[in-house]
């Protein structure tokens, strides 16, 4: 069933105009409706063999003018098993699984488990899971480079984000290699939809170079042998299969597989409320894409994916459809062989096993979480775009960030990857995860070839092949060894130079050389030949946990002692500066004599205040966790306005669309950090903790989590 301007031709194909239907028009487009009758050969009744004929199908019906089609095709097929065997199966391994949840004798259990084992569907070089902007040109990749590969996608299209998820077009990233091939491709197919250009680009593609696409399926599932992923369990509407190879890319996005696999995984959590906002573009019929940003969605949990949609549905009214998929810009991330970090960033680090150099500004959408955004140095060279200067970053992103610790023969692509939270929205560009998917096909490829092991590859022989597919520049051949960012004789001059607008920052603040900074931070707080380098070394040493500058951080604070630290505009993200940098590196000192400042700053919230002033001083009394603020902040937490946003019935919430938070998700932000904040301070009469109980029980996902991640951890 498609919408169509003139209808498909294809021999043997029969072609009716739906009875009774008009034109059907929305926004300035008009098509009709067609029902597309064929017939196609089949192996057999398993899934593969649906996928293989479902692809077939869409060969005969997908046209220039497209604009839209049905996800499911309609079978009129011999039943190679009974409707009646396929309930008995059901039904015994439903039994099967009660009496294990109740705790089944041994053999008896091991015996269900042999039975209800996933059929065996094959085995393939390398194995894809997910077909959105990274995994769908890591397939193509792979099988270009000579290896079988099969490609698992959910949705019934490829491209994820950039097709169905109706953001069309480009924001920012680094366009080089197979980004542009892509481009220059998608222009030659032609058509009047972005979404079905892009979408059959991707497809036609894959269908060239021998991917076997199976649409309609997940990956659910991860089979391990000596910390190697050796299979992957696919669901289907027929069952669940099983599926080997010797490589295997995660481009999930979530990094299901490597979770399913064992692997460690980050995401948001108790440390603070800071997340990337997400959206559901709503579908206009043969129009171009929408971009869209309303609220926050935890990937990882069906409830909350059903919700968002269900309120994204309800808040697109005269839509044709919504996307399929949420536009999400941060979901949960492996803990990988080398987490990529904003210090490497600003430093523009080179790394021997890079795969892609992403490019872009650091387009947080939420706020930003590192230190290091409130000491970094202004290090990034302003960019024309567009007649307004901007700055970007240049990121190079190594193999081993994509490679979850202690796993082998799986490589994570897409927002799934390892980096920390902050340098995300820095490689998360469609440009960039394009490449990055391209990047680590080809290494997959070469990894299928010696066995599947990522960590063996000829890391040379892999930077040489990228340079010459256009992903890597030339410059990167030279990089043989990782560079000295930890010395004795690096660090000291680092902290020497930091006395002047932070430079060396990138340095002191990396995690591994911290412990071993604070001694010569102290030394060059004493001996401090200006008030800019005393003022800096001050709130470094705060933001360390160092009380050695807290004279210094009180007077900043108080307004008593004039900031000399020049507006760094331009900085890391911008984030943490002013008022609020100064805050939290007073709370972080523990000193009681930040109480009395600290408790004036929060009595100039006012009765509404912005998300990002209660931000500033609940995060400095939270780290100051000094019970003499308790009665304040639960005095605070206690005014109209500022508290009881949580909800017990999503019914109770409104419909979510368009682009901006609003004031929901301000409300819920600014009461719990309240909440935190009393909570860390003592919270006497249990304001903080019956508060934080509410929201984890609230049907937003996001929200329960990070209060139910709070609560566990006191």
């Amino acid at each position: 069933m498609i919408v169509d301007g003139p209808p498909p031709e294809a021999p043997g194909m029969k072609v009716e105009r739906l009875p009774g239907t008009f034109p059907v028009s929305h926004t300035t487009a008009t098509g009709r409706m067609y029902r597309c009758t064929f017939k196609l050969p089949m192996k057999d009744g398993r899934y593969p063999s649906f996928a293989a004929a479902e692809w077939a199908a869409r060969d005969l019906t997908c046209t220039r003018d497209l604009m839209d089609d049905a996800d499911l095709l309609v079978w009129h097929a011999p039943d190679w098993k009974p409707l009646e065997e396929r309930i008995r199966d059901g039904e015994a391994l439903g039994r099967a699984a009660a009496r294990a949840a109740r705790g089944a004798r041994p053999a008896q259990a091991c015996a269900e488990q042999e039975q209800s084992k996933p059929a065996d569907w094959g085995a393939y070089d390398v194995v894809v899971v997910g077909g959105g902007t990274s995994g769908a040109p890591a397939a193509l990749a792979a099988a270009r480079a000579g290896a079988r590969v099969l490609l698992v996608e959910y949705l019934h299209v490829l491209g994820g984000v950039a097709t169905d998820g109706m953001v069309l077009g480009y924001f920012d990233g680094n366009h080089c290699g197979y980004t542009e091939a892509f481009k220059k491709g998608n222009r030659e197919i032609g058509g009047r939809h972005g979404l079905y250009r892009r979408a059959e680009t991707l497809r036609k593609w894959c269908g060239d170079a021998g991917v076997e696409v199976m649409f309609g399926a997940m990956g659910v599932g991860a089979v391990t042998e000596n910390g190697a992923v050796t299979a992957v369990d696919i669901a289907t509407p027929l069952g669940v299969g099983r599926v080997r190879a010797k490589a295997f890319i995660d481009a999930t996005g979530n990094a299901d597989i490597a979770a399913a696999a064992g692997a460690q995984t980050a995401f948001f959590g108790a440390r603070e409320f800071a997340l990337q906002s997400a959206g559901q573009s709503p579908h206009r019929l043969g129009r171009g894409g929408i971009n869209s940003d309303f609220g926050y969605l935890y990937d990882a949990d069906a409830r909350d994916l059903w919700l968002f949609g269900l309120r994204a549905r309800a808040g697109a009214p005269n839509a044709w459809d919504i996307a399929k998929m949420p536009d999400s810009r941060e979901r949960r991330r492996i803990v990988p062989d080398y987490l990529l970090n904003a210090q490497d960033v600003t430093a523009n680090r080179p790394f021997p096993d890079v795969v892609v150099q992403a490019r872009s500004r650091q387009d947080s959408h939420g706020f930003l979480v590192d230190d290091f955004c409130a000491l970094a140095e202004s290090s990034v060279t302003p960019v024309k775009e567009g007649g307004e200067m901007r700055s970007k970053f240049d990121v190079n992103v190594p193999l081993r960030s994509l490679l979850p610790k202690g796993i082998g023969h799986l490589a994570v692509v897409g927002l799934g990857a390892g980096c920390a939270r902050d340098v995300l929205p820095m490689v998360r560009m469609q440009a960039d995860l394009m490449n990055m998917g391209y990047a680590t096909g080809l290494a997959a490829a070469m990894a299928a070839r010696n066995g599947g092991d990522f960590r063996a590859l000829d890391l040379a022989a892999l930077r040489k092949t990228l340079v010459g597919e256009g992903i890597l520049r030339k410059e990167t051949l030279g990089w043989t060894a990782d560079v000295d960012v930890s010395s004795d004789e690096l660090l000291a001059a680092s902290v020497k130079s930091m006395g002047h607008a932070f430079k060396g920052s990138h340095v002191v603040c990396r995690p591994e050389n911290r412990a071993r900074a604070i001694p010569l931070l102290r030394a060059a707080y004493a001996s401090a030949a200006d008030a800019e380098a005393r003022q800096i070394y001050a709130v470094t040493l705060g933001y360390f946990g160092d009380a050695t500058g807290v004279e210094t951080l009180l007077g900043l604070v108080t307004n008593k002692e004039k900031c000399a630290i020049p507006n760094r505009k331009g900085a890391f993200g911008g984030g943490r500066t002013g008022m609020n940098a100064w805050m939290l590196a007073l709370g972080r000192t523990k000193d009681r004599r930040a109480l009395a400042p600290l408790l004036r700053q929060l009595k100039k919230l006012g009765p509404n205040p912005t998300v990002a002033s209660v931000r500033g001083v609940t995060l400095a009394l939270e780290a100051l966790g000094d019970p003499g603020a308790a009665p304040a902040l639960a005095a605070c937490l206690s005014q109209p306005g500022l508290h009881g946003f949580a909800v017990k019935d999503f019914r109770e919430l409104p419909p979510q669309g368009g682009y901006g938070l609003g004031p929901e998700m301000d409300n819920c932000i600014r009461e719990l950090s309240l909440a935190r904040a009393l909570l860390a301070c003592g919270d006497s009469d249990g304001l903080a903790r019956r508060t934080l109980e509410a929201y984890a029980r609230d049907p937003r996902g996001v929200l329960a989590l990070h209060a139910k991640t709070i609560l566990s951890a006191r």
